[in-house]
């Protein structure tokens, strides 16, 4: 398979973005702003949003939240994800509620949260969790399960136990798995958390995008869409590649 190279890739995403936005203003020409504002109408709303600090203080409620939400999911289903990959007679203890929490909509958790906390910030961050630790318990899990056996004892023959074996096997078999499950719990939590905002909160980027929604400001609609990708972006690879990175540095230092 041909390679890619860094310039190469770069002005190949230049040209989507180009033609998404050459879509966009076509659409926006055929259609009334209140359905599909242009990208200047919109550009114009951030730009609004942003000099009034409406934009800022949304987003900065929204990502506490978030980061709040990924770390607890990470901690939770990590955690877990390890516990049981080490004592796999607990898995069939606890794969009930991981099946029950994956198989089931978000949006019904959303409405459990909506009854059991009421609007705030404990509903959003409830829901990201409840759907987002479970992706990172499987991928933790099936990291250490698929641990080759021989390596294992062949580690242990050499004498490494406790902490060593764990950084010096473990962790390394661990690695890929665990930033899969980042990679998705990542875009979960933001998604999940925009969305319980959106109905159940009165403040952060989802309750700003309802309001916009009944007023009908469309381009104001589109500008927190827009920031709504900036914090999947800031989240997946401000965060989480950037410790991937360092893992990957870590583990080639090893």
């Amino acid at each position: 398979m041909t390679s890619i190279s860094p310039v190469e890739r770069v002005w190949r995403y230049a040209l989507g973005v180009a033609a998404l936005l050459a879509i966009w203003s076509a659409l926006a020409t055929y259609y009334p702003t209140v359905l599909v504002p242009s990208p200047l109408e919109t550009a114009q709303a951030l730009a609004e949003l942003a000099s009034s600090g409406e934009l800022f203080r949304q987003a900065g409620v929204s990502l506490a939240r978030i980061l709040v939400a990924f770390g607890i999911s990470v901690l939770v289903g990590g955690t877990a994800g390890l516990l049981v990959g080490f004592r796999p007679r607990w898995h069939p203890l606890i794969q009930p509620a991981v099946s029950l929490a994956m198989s089931a909509p978000p949006i019904s958790w959303l409405v459990l949260a909506l009854v059991w906390f009421g609007t705030g910030s404990v509903t959003p961050i409830f829901t990201s969790v409840v759907v987002s630790a479970p992706v990172v318990f499987a991928n933790v899990y099936e990291g250490v399960r698929a641990l080759d056996p021989d390596l294992l004892a062949m580690a242990r023959a050499y004498g490494a136990r406790g902490r060593t074996l764990f950084e010096d096997v473990y962790l390394p078999a661990l690695t890929p798995h665990l930033f899969a499950g980042l990679q998705v719990a990542a875009s979960l939590s933001v998604r999940v958390g925009i969305m319980g905002e959106l109905l159940g909160s009165d403040a952060g980027v989802g309750y700003a995008l309802a309001l916009s929604r009944i007023y009908l400001e469309t381009p104001r609609v589109f500008a927190w869409v827009l920031v709504t990708v900036t914090l999947l972006a800031l989240l997946e690879a401000g965060l989480v590649r950037t410790l991937q990175r360092r893992a990957e540095a870590w583990k080639r230092a090893r």
